[in-house]
C-alpha cells in the first residue's frame, strides 16, 4: 500500500503509528518528528521542532533548516566545504535535503513498516529508508541501506532532542567512550553572530570536565547550560562493544530516551549543543535548549578529505569513513526508544541487552526498566523478523 501525506507541524509527512507510538517522517528530508512513546498510556514527545516551523522563510534557506526537526540521516555527514573528487554535497547530504519517495507502506498484526527511497545525484546511488514500529514495543527501528555507491563516505544519525527550559534538566550518559574531542578550529565566529565557549583542540576522558575557553571546566553531562552558545563535542566508541548506547533521563518528567547502535558502523557520538548562540538568518538567538545527540562516522573538518587525513581517531585505528561497495551494500541499523522511568530514577548507570526481545536500562539506587525490544535488529536489520 503506498503511505499518503499530511500535513504536521506545516511539512507533508507520512505517519505511521501502534498503540504505543507514533512517528511522522516528512517527505522533504526524511526528517523523524514528532514521535509519540508510550501513547497508549502518558504520551512523550522528546523531540525537538524548529521555532520557525510556522514562519515564512527566506527563500535562499537551505531545505534542511526549513525541516529541522528531530531525527534525520544523513549521507554525507557534515557541511562538506570542501568539495571531494568533483562531488559538491549539501549540508548533512542529499538526503537530508531532498524529497523521499514512497515505496510501500506495510501493515500485519505485528506492527507497521514505511519503506521510502531516493535516487542520490551527486555520487550516483540510492539510498532505501525504512523504519518499522513493532506492537507493544516503545521504539522506532531505522534502515538506511546504501546500495551502488563507491569509495569513502561519511554517515550520521543526528536526533534533536528538546529539553525542558530549566538548567540541567537532563542527564546524559552514554556507554563509556575511548576519548572525546573539541573541534580542533573555531565552530562558531562570533563575526558570523555565533559564539562558542569550548576550547579548541583538546581530548577528555570524562564528559563532566571538558575544558572551556576561559579555563574553566564544563559539564556536559547535563544540559542545557551555558545559554548562549553553540558547541560540539565528539566522543569516539571502542569498536570491540558489541553495542554503542546514549541516554538522556529527565527525572522531573519521568522518562529516558535512548539509542542503541553497532559502533563499527556509526563510530562516535557527537553532541551538537544548540542553545541560542547563533543570531545570523533564522536562528536569531531563539534556537534553544536543542542537543542533537548524534550518531556518526566522521571527524572534524570541511568534508570527506579531511576525514581521510591523519587525525586523532585514525591514529587510533579507527577510519572515521565507511568504505562503500558497489558490489556490496552498505546498512546503518539504529534503534531509538523512549520509556517512563520510576520516580527517584536520575541517570542511566548500564543498558543491558538480556535477549534478544529485552533490554534492562539500570538507573541509581538499584532502579531499572525493562524495555521490550529486538536488539538483534542492529547487527541483522530484517525488517521480516519484526513485523
Amino acid at each position: 500500500m503506498k503511505p499518503k501525506l499530511r500535513s504536521v507541524f506545516n511539512q507533508p509527512s507520512w505517519v505511521i503509528q501502534t498503540k504505543q507510538v507514533s512517528a511522522a517522517i516528512t517527505h522533504v528530508g526524511g526528517h523523524i518528528a514528532p514521535v509519540y512513546f508510550n501513547r497508549d498510556r502518558r504520551a512523550i514527545q522528546p523531540y525537538h521542532i524548529a521555532p520557525w516551523w510556522n514562519e515564512k522563510v527566506p527563500a535562499e534557506t537551505l531545505p534542511i533548516l526549513k525541516v529541522l526537526r528531530g531525527d534525520f540521516f544523513c549521507l554525507p555527514f557534515g557541511h562538506n566545504t570542501a568539495p571531494y573528487r568533483g562531488e559538491k554535497h549539501p549540508v548533512h547530504g542529499e538526503v537530508a535535503n531532498r524529497l523521499w519517495q514512497p515505496i510501500e507502506q506495510r501493515r500485519t498484526g505485528r506492527g507497521i513498516s514505511l519503506h521510502l527511497r531516493m535516487p542520490v545525484k551527486v555520487r550516483r546511488g540510492t539510498v532505501d529508508k525504512r523504519l518499522a514500529l513493532v506492537a507493544g514495543h516503545n521504539i522506532v527501528y531505522q534502515q538506511n541501506l546504501i546500495s551502488g555507491m563507491t569509495g569513502p563516505m561519511l554517515v550520521g544519525h543526528h536526533p534533536n532532542i528538546q529539553f525542558p527550559d530549566r538548567p540541567a534538566s537532563g542527564k546524559i550518559v552514554l556507554r563509556p567512550f575511548l576519548f572525546g574531542a573539541t573541534c580542533p578550529t573555531m565552530v562558531e565566529r562570533p563575526e558570523d553572530g555565533s559564539y562558542t565557549f569550548l576550547k579548541n583542540g583538546v581530548t577528555f576522558h570524562d564528559l563532566r570536565r571538558v575544558p572551556t575557553i576561559w579555563g574553566t571546566i564544563a559539564d556536559l553531562s547535563v544540559y542545557p547550560n551555558y545559554r548562549g552558545f553553540m558547541d560540539l563535542a565528539l566522543m569516539v566508541n571502542d569498536p570491540k562493544q558489541e553495542f554503542g548506547w546514549s541516554s538522556i533521563t529527565f527525572p522531573r518528567e519521568g522518562y529516558v530516551w535512548f539509542t542503541l547502535k553497532d559502533p563499527r558502523t556509526l563510530k562516535a557520538t557527537l553532541f551538537w549543543r544548540s542553545n541560542g548562540g547563533r543570531w545570523a538568518d533564522i536562528w536569531r538567538g531563539r534556537h534553544i535548549n536543542c542537543l542533537g545527540i548524534e550518531d556518526v562516522t566522521w571527524w572534524y573538518g570541511g568534508g570527506i578529505g579531511d576525514c581521510l587525513k591523519p587525525n586523532p581517531m585514525s591514529k587510533r585505528g579507527i577510519k572515521p569513513y565507511l568504505q562503500l561497495s558497489k558490489q556490496r551494500p552498505t546498512a546503518i541499523n539504529y534503534i531509538q526508544g523512549c520509556v517512563p522511568v520510576p520516580k527517584g530514577f536520575n541517570e542511566v548507570k548500564k543498558i543491558e541487552v538480556v535477549s534478544d526481545d529485552e533490554l534492562v536500562i539500570r538507573g541509581n539506587a538499584g532502579k531499572a526498566v525493562r524495555v521490550p525490544c529486538t536488539t538483534s535488529f542492529i547487527h541483522t536489520g530484517r525488517l521480516a523478523d519484526l513485523i
